[in-house]
């Protein structure tokens, strides 16, 4: 009877933590998209400071997920001005 009762409260632990780890990287990914002057996917709007995922120059809709992850496949600075 103690080790079903055992084995729930681990099995609760490791949800738990399971939970806060998980809570923690998107606090992490939401520090970071604020600090790192999101830029929107379809035309490069520089996207800081607005109230929504949304472009206010071309009207591109995001997800803050999907803004996040499409920040790694814009092209940098140097690759825009060679036309990479």
């Amino acid at each position: 009877m103690y080790e079903i009762i055992e084995l729930a409260m681990l099995l609760l632990l490791a949800v738990v933590v399971a939970f806060a780890i998980w809570r923690a990287g998107k606090r992490t990914a939401w520090r970071r998209l604020a600090q790192a002057y999101p830029k929107c996917i379809r035309c490069g709007y520089a996207m800081k400071g607005l109230t929504e995922a949304r472009c206010p120059e071309c009207g591109a809709r995001y997800t803050l997920d999907e803004l996040w992850i499409g920040q790694r496949d814009l092209p940098t600075e140097y690759e825009r001005d060679l036309d990479i």
